[in-house]
């Protein structure tokens, strides 16, 4: 009996390992003015679901990149966050707006929802504070690679 358990929880694990390797995040670059970004991005509801919930941190000049059909309108919230962040909300390659240094929900309430400001192409979420410290500023053209 202890054998057929063994090797199930090995099915398994083949299973969700094979899993996680076809929802890797395809990896890019953001540029806002002069700075750039690294990027993965997001392009499903599987895993715009996600996001960075359960990540313990994130990188400066690092970021998570939500692809949207073109003029979607979305709100995101900070579930399963361990760290705060902006958010850059991204409408015709251009900033459209700033969401800085957003705490991290209370915990056994539900999160706060942070609205786009009318349709948005893109969502880039970095480390909180980093909007500032690279002089990203609303109206800023931005450049995609490899998108």
């Amino acid at each position: 009996m202890s054998w057929w358990v063994s090797r199930n929880e090995n099915l398994k694990r083949l299973v969700q390992l094979s899993q996680e390797k076809t929802q890797a995040l395809k990896k890019s670059t953001v540029i806002i003015g002069g700075e750039k970004i690294e990027v993965e991005v997001v392009d499903t509801p599987e895993k715009r679901e996600k996001g960075l919930s359960g990540r313990a941190s994130l990188d400066k000049g690092k970021g998570m990149l939500f692809k949207f059909s073109p003029d979607t309108v979305v709100s995101f919230w900070m579930k399963g966050m361990k760290f705060p962040i902006d958010i850059i909300w991204i409408n015709d390659e251009r900033v459209a707006k700033i969401d800085e240094k957003l705490p991290l929900p209370d915990e056994g309430k539900l999160p706060k929802r942070y609205p786009s400001p009318g349709g948005v192409d893109f969502v880039l979420e970095v480390p909180a504070g980093y909007a500032v410290e690279a002089g990203i500023k609303v109206k800023d053209q931005i450049t995609f690679e490899n998108i």
